[in-house]
């Protein structure tokens, strides 16, 4: 049901579920018996991929090696570096698209990345504004770092060290 809430709100209550989880040994698996994925392409309603986050993070029961704080409109990709020598963090500022059309997007300020490195990082540096970024280690082995502003893109660099 979509619209607004006095046109769809329920009335009765389902006994279909929502979600359906069964554990197995060491493994776990979920399913909506619904299209989740259809809604989401259709309404792009945060909640829907809030849902399908939470049902992951829940089933599975991990603590995510990176977690970042921003806008929905921020994309965000993490990688390893071939050789080992770095990860890396992208971020993608959609917030200039509307439709098929995009704008400049409007700039993103104070993103949070917090990162539980595969090894000791040496240095982090912002690599389109051509900036070192000041960090400490905390006792858990995550990193934590504050990206100043976001315009279109940006990628910190994670340097190990040797």
């Amino acid at each position: 049901m979509f619209g607004p809430p006095e046109k769809c709100y329920y009335r009765s209550v389902s006994d279909h579920p929502a979600l359906l989880v069964k554990k197995h040994g060491r493994g776990a698996v979920a399913c909506f018996p619904w299209d989740i994925g259809s809604h989401y392409a259709q309404q792009c309603h945060q909640g829907h991929a809030s849902l399908v986050m939470g049902a992951i993070d829940s089933v599975l029961g991990l603590d995510r090696r990176l977690r970042v704080t921003t806008s929905p409109l921020v994309e965000v990709t993490h990688r390893l570096g071939q050789d080992g020598r770095f990860e890396w963090v992208a971020l993608f500022n959609h917030s200039g698209q509307q439709g098929k059309a995009l704008h400049h997007p409007i700039p993103i300020r104070d993103i949070a990345i917090d990162l539980k490195p595969q090894k000791q990082v040496k240095a982090v540096r912002l690599l389109r504004a051509g900036s070192t970024l000041t960090f400490s280690p905390r006792q858990d082995g995550r990193v934590s770092i504050t990206v100043p502003q976001l315009d279109h893109y940006e990628i910190a660099l994670f340097e190990y060290a040797e």
